[in-house]
């Protein structure tokens, strides 16, 4: 009877004791109390997508706007036009900036600008990560780090800026401008004018004739707010890119940056800018340069004044 009830015990405690190593098998394969394994998790933590990065699964291309932390103003108003230019890792930027002088903060995609704006433009390239620029400036923070939607500003090293003011440091993306009435006063439609009657607000592009080369490439930027960005590169050589498809060398070429203004006849734009040919006939999706006193150049290479409307390309 003793025996009967010890080997009933002993099969007992062999049941308790399977059941008790099973569950800390099953702890060990699924639940938190094993150790995880280093080794591998250093080896995912270096892994690079070399495929989903910002320079080819974003559509970083187009026009931010920001207003970003000064020490002696309430903030400075930036623009930054970022652009294609047919390589696999540069492009070509545009930059507008002025320091705002009163309180008054405007909205995102409603900047204007007056005559004490500043600008610069050059090329910019890609890190070996795909998610930075820099710029080729001088003078002004060279690094973006590019989002969805957004460019954030870094330092002058192109590491992250911190502190209080630190999320203040990004551009937006905005469409193109809207059109408002210069300087405040009413904009009154009296007639079908180039002026009101035209998409004129835009890029454009043409080659004119040179004496001492192939012809200036130009690119005339006109904004709604009545501001233009001009840039201009003398030609080298015997080859004269398609309209649409300009390159910038690393050759300095001239950049204007200002206002103009319209005729009482609402068909000729005069740019305020000197040494360089202020009178623009406005036709539709072209521009017609004219003389230093506004008249139709004539001669046998009239028909070489033009300038074209141009959709710059996309990502």
């Amino acid at each position: 009877m003793n025996l009967k009830k010890y080997y009933i015990f002993a099969l007992t405690l062999l049941f308790a004791i399977g059941i008790l190593a099973g569950c800390q098998r099953q702890s060990d394969g699924q639940g938190s109390v094993s150790e995880p394994n280093n080794q591998n998790a250093s080896e995912e933590q270096i892994v690079i997508d070399t495929v989903h990065t910002s320079e080819i699964s974003i559509d970083w291309a187009g026009t931010y706007h920001g207003i970003t932390p000064s020490a002696n103003t309430a903030g400075i108003q930036v623009q930054l036009i970022l652009e294609m230019d047919g390589t696999d890792t540069n492009g070509f930027f545009t930059l507008t900036y002025e320091h705002l002088e009163s309180n008054y903060v405007p909205e995102i995609g409603q900047f204007r600008w007056s005559e004490r704006a500043g600008g610069q433009s050059g090329r910019f390239s890609w890190n070996e990560s795909g998610n930075i620029i820099r710029l080729d400036i001088q003078d002004w923070p060279l690094y973006y780090f590019v989002g969805q939607g957004m460019l954030i500003q870094l330092d002058m090293d192109g590491n992250e800026i911190t502190g209080p003011l630190a999320d203040y440091y990004f551009l937006t993306k905005v469409e193109s401008m809207p059109h408002y009435p210069i300087d405040g006063e009413e904009l009154i439609i009296t007639g079908h004018t180039a002026e009101n009657s035209l998409d004129w607000a835009g890029t454009y592009q043409g080659i004119t004739p040179a004496a001492s080369s192939m012809g200036i490439q130009i690119q005339l930027t006109l904004q709604f707010d009545g501001m233009f960005m001009l840039s201009f590169e003398y030609l080298e050589g015997d080859y004269v890119p398609e309209i649409g498809q300009f390159q910038w060398s690393d050759r300095a070429h001239g950049v204007y940056y200002g206002s103009f203004t319209w005729n009482e006849s609402g068909n000729i734009i005069r740019l305020d800018i000197q040494d360089w040919p202020p009178y623009y006939f406005v036709g539709e999706g072209m521009l017609i340069q004219l003389d230093m006193e506004g008249n139709e150049i004539t001669g046998a290479l009239a028909d070489y004044y033009i300038l074209t409307k141009v959709e710059l390309p996309l990502h």
